[in-house]
């Protein structure tokens, strides 16, 4: 039973990896989508050669709904679109460094920032907090930007 939960949570952590690789490579959405987005999975993340082909369908699902919104694509074409950013930042609440990697920032004409977190399973509390962290770093990012965040489920 373990198992089952810990192949469950590998499964999962490759389709939201992969959504991710198809919204930062532009990949067109054609007759080669299916072997383009298994191209994007890295042999060395874990997936079985028998369910690579269930973990790519789930993952080109959930970025065609998510690409399909009209609010999505009128984001990610109001700007210039920086994806998978690495960042550091002093927790002065905790006192440690805080590291990760934001999905997807994208950065207006007018100066605005958007920092767009995209996830590929159910609705987490956790998951506004992740976004308000990534939204204070991307503040110290750009210190004279306004910045909002978005979270983006299919």
């Amino acid at each position: 039973r373990c198992r089952h939960r810990a192949d469950r949570a590998l499964r999962d952590l490759l389709v939201g990896r992969l959504v991710h690789r198809l919204f930062q490579l532009g990949v067109p959405d054609d007759h080669r989508l299916h072997e383009r987005a298994k191209g994007l999975a890295i042999p060395e993340e874990g997936v079985s050669a028998g369910e690579a082909d269930s973990v790519v369908d789930t993952a080109i699902g959930a970025w065609r709904t998510m690409r399909a919104r009209p609010d999505v694509v009128a984001l990610l074409e109001s700007g210039r679109t920086h994806y998978e950013v690495p960042f550091s930042l002093h927790d002065p609440e905790s006192a440690t460094i805080l590291r990760g990697t934001i999905d997807c920032l994208v950065q207006r004409p007018d100066g605005s920032v958007t920092v767009v977190e995209f996830k590929t399973g159910a609705r987490r509390t956790i998951h506004e907090r992740q976004l308000s962290i990534y939204v204070h770093a991307a503040a110290a990012l750009f210190p004279s930007s306004r910045v909002e965040g978005l979270l983006i489920y299919p």
